[in-house]
């Protein structure tokens, strides 16, 4: 742009971007309107995703509309329990509760697409509520225990 300084902010774009990985993007901008003044111009810029904790996993429900899912395998359960996920949920803080509300026992586990993630049961016979929270999502479950 003729007369612009270059070692400053010339202007800002707002771009919608679904943060599927951390690639940057660069974006070619082949011509310019400044101040209603068509500028033959070309620039360069970076779009940078957010990396904050969650922001792939909020990307991708923002776009597909589809918070991932969670089952607990096998439901009633013996001594033993698996929670799979549809999608990569990171660090997850579980919470297992009787049903008066007492805490029974709480742990934190990394909780990944497809895999199961087992858990020893070491409570007794009943059923139980399962809090779930993760940076992006919070989840409540219920499981029978029958040993």
């Amino acid at each position: 742009m003729p007369g612009a300084n270059s070692n400053g902010v010339l202007a800002h774009s707002y771009f919608g971007v679904f943060n599927d990985s951390l690639k940057i993007r660069s974006v070619r901008f082949d011509s310019l309107i400044f101040c209603l003044n068509y500028l033959p111009a070309s620039a360069t810029s970076a779009i940078t995703p957010s990396s904050q904790c969650g922001a792939d996993i909020l990307s991708r429900y923002m776009r597909d509309s589809t918070p991932p899912q969670l089952r607990i395998v096998p439901n009633p359960a013996g001594s033993e329990i698996a929670i799979i996920s549809s999608a990569d949920l990171g660090e997850v803080t579980i919470g297992i509760y009787d049903m008066l509300g007492i805490e029974q026992r709480k742990m934190t586990v990394i909780l990944e697409k497809n895999i199961p993630r087992r858990l020893g049961l070491s409570i007794p016979s009943g059923i139980y509520n399962l809090h779930l929270k993760s940076a992006a999502y919070s989840y409540d479950l219920r499981v029978a225990v029958n040993k």
